[in-house]
């Protein structure tokens, strides 16, 4: 926040929704509607994802040593799992969208699908994978959607803001990785899976990422589930708190 107060010039409204890490839509409606300045909000945010989606998959490759060749595929084809448990993950990815919008919970395309197909896992009803043409599919919408945040924005508004967002994502990976050092040394979990799941992405992108990479989608998942209800629950509260006492 005091980053974009002081570095980038945006009003105090504007600056602390740009800098809460989650909640893209919510951060935009709420930012906007406690004055600040939903355009800006948008395009931070956005571009904050365009960057992390963009540099931590090269960044793996190219400092952690991961090798594309040596990954085995993110699941099976689509012809190779059974027509049953087809039928249980459609019945997932359906059941737990309608349910969890119906819920009104953040990111309900997700959080929904994730929720129930833990569950039916968990209760041994199967064993599948997501088929890797659906992940690929995934993916390619995840990466488009993202882009098409930039759309009929002056590229002179989209330069500057990528700039200031770049300095931001900076600081919140920065401290991601430190804070997954150190829980390494403190648990000995992965690195890797720690920095994806402390990363400033999005639930989906960072999930997808996981799945490219080989890492546990799920811890990554339910990191980044905790993290964008925290948000969205906590930083309207904390703003008006800080409003009121003049901070």
């Amino acid at each position: 926040m005091l980053y974009f107060q002081r570095v980038a010039g945006y009003d105090r409204p504007t600056a602390f929704f740009s800098a809460m890490p989650g909640g893209l839509s919510e951060m935009i409606l709420v930012g906007g509607a406690l004055g600040g300045d939903a355009r800006v909000i948008s395009l931070v945010h956005s571009s904050r994802l365009l960057l992390v989606v963009l540099s931590l998959p090269f960044a793996f490759q190219l400092l952690a040593g991961y090798e594309p060749a040596a990954r085995p595929a993110a699941g099976p084809g689509l012809g190779d799992i059974p027509a049953d448990d087809l039928a249980v993950l459609a019945a997932c990815g359906l059941a737990g969208f309608l349910g969890a919008r119906a819920l009104r919970l953040p990111a309900a395309a997700v959080v929904g699908p994730m929720v129930l197909s833990a569950g039916v896992h968990l209760a041994g009803w199967t064993a599948a994978r997501p088929p890797v043409e659906l992940v690929a599919a995934a993916q390619v919408v995840v990466g488009s959607a993202v882009g098409c945040r930039f759309a009929g924005v002056a590229l002179a508004l989209i330069g500057r803001t990528v700039v200031l967002a770049g300095g931001s994502t900076f600081i919140l990976v920065a401290v991601a990785v430190g804070f997954a050092l150190a829980m390494n040394r403190a648990t000995g979990l992965p690195v890797p899976a720690l920095v994806l799941a402390y990363a400033p992405g999005g639930l989906a992108e960072m999930s997808l990422i996981a799945l490219a990479l080989s890492l546990d989608a799920a811890f990554v998942a339910t990191h980044h589930l905790l993290r964008v209800f925290l948000i969205v629950v906590l930083a309207p509260t904390f703003f008006r708190a800080r409003a009121r006492g003049g901070t």
